[in-house]
């Protein structure tokens, strides 16, 4: 439950990241009405202010804190023997402790209020984030599909047809992430080479001009921000492939079905 709540929140805060540079760009385009003020009108809010409160409590840690405390009393009940408590239980754990710490980061990110200029502009959404749009909602997304995959694959542990089946899902799933990853980072660079290339010139770009210090961290700091929660994604699902006991379930049912395939 976990590593899945962990895939739809990192979707979602991509979402409401565009939201707040899409708020803040419209703020910036009337002196009359703050960022807050326009989430609350014309419709039902926006942004952080869509949140649900404690979400990232409700969602992950709670699960976690449960998980936690019935590894403890079956590490104690069962030391020995086929019920005691397989390995990749305590390592999951420790990655979603992990991978909570990188949402929250996220969430901190997202949530952040302009403490540095004292406003925000248009420049981050069409200097820098419009450009990235779809490369950047590519990666994210697809690191929240490895964390869907394994999930799936970990609430199917004891079923060898089913690993059969979702332990290839999640490997492709890794590769079409590290592929959507390269992806951006090149496109992330050619914007920032682009924007260097004109700051050079007499004039300087849009985005030196007219993005305030807060744009540039806000910004910036999201993309850092997605990177390390892909890191975890990443680790999670890595960890899950290269589980032996896992493993051989899964040969277990392509043994089967070759003995069944053979019978006279």
């Amino acid at each position: 439950g976990a590593a899945a709540a962990c895939g739809e929140v990192n979707k979602m805060y991509y979402d409401i990241m565009y939201e707040e540079l899409e708020l803040a760009a419209a703020a910036a385009s009337s002196d009359s009405l703050t960022v807050v003020e326009k989430a609350g009108r014309g419709g039902p809010p926006r942004g952080v202010l869509a949140l649900e409160q404690n979400l990232l409590t409700k969602r992950i840690l709670v699960p976690i804190a449960a998980v936690e405390d019935t590894v403890g009393k079956e590490a104690v009940a069962w030391r020995r023997g086929p019920l005691a408590m397989q390995p990749l239980v305590t390592h999951i754990l420790s990655i979603l402790q992990g991978l909570l710490v990188r949402l929250s980061a996220l969430h901190a990110v997202v949530a952040q209020p302009p403490i540095v200029s004292g406003r925000f502009s248009a420049a981050a959404l069409t200097q820098f984030a419009e450009p990235l749009r779809e490369a950047s909602r590519a990666s994210m997304y697809a690191s929240g599909d490895v964390l869907n995959a394994a999930a799936e694959v970990l609430s199917v542990t004891h079923d060898p047809k089913q690993l059969a089946e979702r332990l290839p899902a999640l490997d492709r799933s890794v590769t079409a992430c590290l592929d959507a990853r390269v992806a951006f980072r090149v496109k992330f660079w050619a914007t920032r080479a682009k924007h260097h290339s004109a700051a050079k010139t007499a004039q300087n770009s849009p985005w030196l001009s007219e993005r305030t210090l807060d744009d540039a961290v806000r910004y910036l700091g999201f993309i850092y921000a997605t990177g390390k929660t892909c890191d975890h994604a990443l680790l999670l699902a890595r960890t899950v492939l290269a589980d032996e006991r896992l493993q051989h379930n899964a040969v277990r049912h392509y043994t089967w079905r070759h003995w069944v395939s053979h019978l006279p």
